[in-house]
C-alpha cells in the first residue's frame, strides 16, 4: 500500500470517528430527556417516594400540608434541571469535538461517569423494593434503553481515542 493510499484510509478512520461522536452527542441529548423522564416517572410512580421521606423527618412544629409537595416539586425540579445540564454539556461538547470544534477532552470524563453510574443501576431495575427479583416487560425495556445509553457513551469515548490516534497517524504520515 503507497503513503498516498494509507493517508487517504487515515482521512476515512478519522472522519468516521467524527461521525461517530457527533451522532452519539446528539443521542446523548435525546437520552438526557430519556433520563428525566424516567426519574419524574420513578419518582411519580415508582422506586423513589419523596413525599413518603419527607413526611418521616420529625420535627419541633407541625409542618404545613403543603410544604410537603412543594419541596417535592421543587426537588424534582432541581434533579431534572442537572440531568438536563449533565447531557447537555456532553452532548454539545461531543458535536462540537466531532466537529472541530473544539478539541477538549473533558466532556469524556463525565460520559465516562455517566456511563458507569448507568451501568451499575441497571441491576436496580430487577429488585422489587423489598428485595425479590423482579422481571416485568417494562423493566426490561428501561434496562435496554440503559444499555442503549451505556453503549452511546462508550462509543463516543472510543471513537474520540480512535480520532487521536488516527490525528497522530496523519500528522507522521504526513
Amino acid at each position: 500500500m503507497s503513503q498516498m493510499d494509507n493517508i487517504v484510509e487515515i482521512k476515512k478512520n478519522i472522519k468516521k470517528c467524527e461521525s461517530n461522536i457527533t451522532i452519539t452527542g446528539i443521542g446523548v441529548l435525546v437520552f438526557g430527556l430519556w433520563d428525566v423522564l424516567k426519574f419524574i416517572i420513578q419518582t411519580a410512580y415508582g422506586s423513589i417516594d419523596i413525599a413518603r421521606e419527607l413526611s418521616e423527618i420529625e420535627l419541633d412544629s407541625e409542618i404545613d400540608p403543603i410544604i410537603v409537595p412543594l419541596i417535592t416539586f421543587f426537588f424534582i425540579l432541581f434533579v431534572s434541571l442537572i440531568i438536563i445540564v449533565v447531557h447537555c454539556f456532553i452532548g454539545l461538547r461531543a458535536i462540537g469535538y466531532g466537529r472541530g470544534i473544539k478539541r477538549k477532552w473533558g466532556f469524556l470524563f463525565f460520559a465516562g461517569i455517566i456511563a458507569v453510574m448507568t451501568a451499575i443501576g441497571i441491576p436496580d431495575y430487577f429488585v422489587s423494593r423489598d428485595g425479590r427479583f423482579f422481571i416485568d416487560d417494562t423493566v426490561v425495556a428501561a434496562a435496554l434503553v440503559d444499555l442503549t445509553l451505556c453503549y452511546i457513551l462508550c462509543d463516543m469515548i472510543f471513537s474520540a481515542i480512535g480520532l487521536k490516534i488516527f490525528s497522530s497517524k496523519l500528522e507522521q504520515e504526513q
